[in-house]
């Protein structure tokens, strides 16, 4: 008997005992992982360009739907009203005071530039939008929500824009975890 895959027994037992016993088990395995899809982790397909460099069109994350301690950096696929699932950066979390200095293109949260090695590009205010209005800055963050930006600040819309505005912790479906890579070549 082969002590490397510790189930071939189970396996060689019910090939043995019939077929039935190998649905029955077959069914559980299914069962389980449907379980842990539906309620623990979930799958989502990166849409637009919002987050590049880290995350890029077609990249598909795991997230962990159960976490609901966000900080700072975290990566977190949200909801909104509209149904749409979105992919964004915690920039701040309730009682933090955001501004956006729009001559230096920094954030600033808690009267500190925000760091954030991933992303390298000025950050500015939106002057208006068809997503709705502007966020008025500077703003403190709301008990229960956090307030998001994407990494590709020029052409994120994130809650900068009062039609996403402060994403309420509620609505966000999890925290990714894991990245994999669907580009045609990595260079």
């Amino acid at each position: 008997r082969s002590t490397l895959f510790p189930y071939t027994t189970l396996f060689r037992s019910n090939l043995s005992g019939g077929w039935k016993g190998l649905l029955i088990e077959i069914i559980v395995v299914a069962a389980v992982i449907a379980v842990i899809f539906l309620f623990v982790i979930g799958l989502s397909k990166v849409v637009g360009s919002s987050m590049e460099p880290n995350y890029y069109e077609g990249d598909r994350v795991l997230y962990l739907r159960l976490a609901n301690n966000f900080q700072a950096g975290d990566v977190v696929i949200f909801r909104t009203s509209g149904d749409k699932d979105y992919i964004k950066r915690v920039i701040a979390v309730e009682g933090d005071k955001v501004d956006i200095d729009n001559d230096t293109g920094d954030v600033i949260v808690n009267g500190k530039p925000y760091q954030n090695d991933l992303v390298d590009e000025p950050t500015m205010k939106y002057e208006g939008s068809a997503y709705g209005t502007p966020t008025r800055f500077p703003l403190t963050v709301k008990e229960g929500h956090v307030f998001v930006l994407g990494d590709n600040r020029m052409v994120s819309i994130d809650s900068r824009v009062a039609g996403i505005g402060q994403i309420d912790t509620g609505d966000i479906e999890g925290k990714v975890f894991f990245l994999r890579l669907d580009r045609k070549s990595v260079v």
